[in-house]
C-alpha cells in the first residue's frame, strides 16, 4: 500500500490563530474576543468564479474556498499541480446543513407587511414559492464540494459526509482508505463548522454544556466558536511527481461506531486497544477530543490513561474552541505546529461524534509547521 502525507494544512477559526499555537501565554478562547465576521470572498478567487456560481455560494462554501486556497497554496509552495495531477485530486468534505428557513420567512413578513401573525401559517407553502430556485442549491450537502473541485480542478472524485463533530477524522479515514490503494492520487479535504449557530448554541445550553460566562476563562464548558480547516494529502507517488514537502505522514485511522449519544470509557478502550503494539512503544502523544465537557473529558482521560499510563497528552480546544466538525483536523494542525512536540513523534489524534462513535488518526510529524501570517489565522 501507498503511504499517505499532508503537504498542506490551513486552519481559519474564529478567535484562534494557528500561529500562536506554540506560544505559552496564549490565552483561552473563553478569555479573547472572537466576534463573528462575515464571510467574503478575496478579489483573487472572485474574479475566477462564475456569476451563475457566485449566486449560489453559501457562507460555509466561501469559508471552504477561502482554507482550501490557503492549504493548497502552502503544499504548491513546492511546484503547481498540473493537470495531470489535478485530475488525481479527490475533494472530500464536511459541514453544517444551511437552515435558513428563519430568514426566509423573515424576509417574506418584510415583503407582506398586512400578513398577521395568525395569517402567516396558511401562507407558508406560498412562502416556500417564493424562495429563489438558485437558493435550494446552497442547501445542497455538495455545494461546498462543488465550488473546492471546480474552482481548483480537483476531478478525482469525492463526497461530502456528515459525522458530527467526528467529521475531519471521518474525512481522513475515508481519504486515506482511498490513497493507499491508488496507483497515484490525492485529496484536499475541508471540514467547516459553526457552534454558534441559534440551533446547536442551544441544544448545548439546554444540556448545560456551554459556558455561562463568556468571559470566564476558568469555566469549566464548552467555549464554542466556527471555523473552517483544510488539508491537502499526496500519496506516495503524487508526492514524488509534484515534489512538495511532505509536513506528517498518516499512518492509519481507527474508528469504533456505537449508536450511544456520547462513546463511554468502554468503548474508548476498545479503540485504543486496537492499536498495534507498534504504536504503543513509541510513546505517543495524544490529541485529546476533550471538547471541554467534564464529563467526556472524564471518560476519555480514563480510558487513555488506563491504556497508557505514561501518556503524554495535549489538549487544544481551550485555545482553539470547538467548532464540530472541524475539531479533529484542527487538533492535527495544532499538533503540528506545537514545538513542543518533536519532529520524529508519534501522534495519535482522539474524535468523538454523537450518535457516530469515536475514532482516533496514528499521525508522524515530519516537521513543525510554520504557518505563515497570509495562511492562517482568524475567518476573514
Amino acid at each position: 500500500m501507498a503511504s499517505v502525507f499532508i503537504t498542506g494544512l490551513a486552519v481559519r477559526q474564529s478567535g484562534f490563530d494557528l500561529a500562536d499555537i506554540g506560544r505559552q501565554d496564549i490565552l483561552p478562547i473563553a478569555a479573547r474576543q472572537r466576534a463573528k465576521v462575515p464571510a467574503v470572498l478575496s478579489a483573487q478567487l472572485a474574479k475566477h468564479i462564475a456569476r451563475e456560481d457566485r449566486a449560489i455560494l453559501s457562507d460555509a462554501a466561501i469559508h471552504s474556498l477561502l482554507v482550501s486556497g490557503a492549504a493548497c497554496a502552502m503544499a504548491e509552495q513546492g511546484g503547481a499541480f498540473d493537470q495531470a495531477a489535478r485530475a488525481e485530486i479527490n475533494v472530500y468534505t464536511t459541514a453544517e446543513i444551511v437552515r435558513d428557513f428563519y430568514e426566509i420567512l423573515y424576509d417574506y413578513r418584510m415583503k407582506h407587511p398586512e400578513l398577521s401573525a395568525e395569517s402567516i401559517h396558511a401562507e407558508l407553502g406560498r412562502v416556500a414559492g417564493a424562495v429563489h430556485p438558485l437558493r435550494l442549491f446552497r442547501k445542497l450537502p455538495t455545494n461546498n464540494l462543488y465550488h473546492i473541485a471546480k474552482y481548483f480542478g480537483f476531478t478525482g472524485g469525492g463526497y461530502p459526509l456528515r459525522s458530527m463533530s467526528l467529521g475531519g477524522l471521518s474525512l481522513l479515514e475515508q481519504a486515506l482508505f482511498k490513497l493507499q490503494h491508488a496507483e497515484q492520487g490525492g485529496a484536499l479535504l475541508c471540514a467547516v463548522g459553526d457552534m454558534t449557530k441559534a440551533d446547536n448554541l442551544e441544544a448545548f445550553r439546554k444540556m448545560g454544556l456551554v459556558e455561562t460566562d463568556p468571559v470566564d476563562a476558568t469555566a469549566d464548558k464548552v467555549s464554542v466558536t466556527y471555523g473552517a480547516v483544510a488539508l491537502m494529502l499526496e500519496n506516495t507517488t503524487l508526492l514524488q511527481h509534484s515534489g512538495h514537502v511532505a509536513l506528517a505522514e498518516i499512518v492509519a485511522v481507527y474508528s469504533r461506531f456505537d449508536a450511544q449519544i456520547y462513546s463511554k470509557q468502554a468503548d474508548w478502550e476498545a479503540l485504543l486497544q486496537c492499536l498495534p503494539a507498534a504504536v504503543i512503544d513509541t510513546h505517543p502523544v495524544v490529541i485529546m477530543y476533550d471538547n471541554g465537557a467534564p464529563n467526556l473529558r472524564q471518560v476519555e482521560d480514563a480510558a487513555v490513561f488506563k491504556i497508557m499510563p505514561e501518556a503524554d497528552v495535549r489538549r487544544y480546544k481551550p485555545y482553539t474552541g470547538y467548532a464540530g466538525s472541524t475539531s479533529g483536523l484542527v487538533d492535527l494542525g495544532c499538533a503540528l505546529a506545537d514545538e513542543s512536540i518533536e519532529v520524529g513523534r508519534t501522534l495519535l489524534v482522539n474524535g468523538m461524534g454523537i450518535g457516530i462513535g469515536c475514532a482516533c488518526a496514528v499521525v508522524k510529524k515530519l516537521r513543525h509547521l510554520t504557518p505563515d501570517q497570509a495562511l492562517s489565522g482568524e475567518l476573514s
